[in-house]
């Protein structure tokens, strides 16, 4: 199991602003004067996007492996049996480390919506704004062009 991450605001609401959601089919818009506000509406967005299924998914059981580990398959005769099964074993390797984040992310998530952690909400939505339709930001409202 990976560290804990270290907790971090990724942005201050010191004035009017808005929380720009972009998603597959449309942006939305939300008003966030403060970042109570910011934190309330992460968490309804946070628990929507996980109880619609589109966007986080449980990752189910770990994958299967090849039967061997890396020294194993490294041990065999040369030849293309073992470069095959050290490819096979090195592609499991990264299989099963991609499987942690999103079993990891996975957990993280329902957790903060469990907690009600609307802080928590924020850190995960504004770290997955580089996923494909995931993206948020926050914008400063103007009412003056000054």
């Amino acid at each position: 199991m990976s560290e804990p991450r270290a907790k971090k605001r990724y942005v201050h609401v010191r004035e009017p602003s808005v929380l720009i959601l972009r998603e597959k089919h449309e942006s939305r818009y939300f008003h966030v004067p403060d970042e109570a506000t910011l934190f309330s509406v992460s968490l309804i967005i946070l628990e929507g996007r996980l109880k619609s299924d589109y966007f986080y998914g449980d990752p189910g059981p770990a994958p299967k492996g090849p039967g061997m580990t890396l020294d194993q398959a490294k041990a065999l005769p040369d030849g293309p049996i073992r470069d095959q099964a050290c490819k096979s074993v090195k592609s499991h390797l990264a299989e099963v480390k991609w499987w942690e984040h999103l079993r990891d992310q996975f957990q993280s998530i329902k957790k903060a919506v469990e907690a009600k952690n609307g802080e928590e909400a924020w850190r995960l939505l504004y770290e997955r704004s580089n996923h494909e339709y995931e993206g948020v930001e926050i914008a400063r409202l103007r009412t003056s062009y000054n």
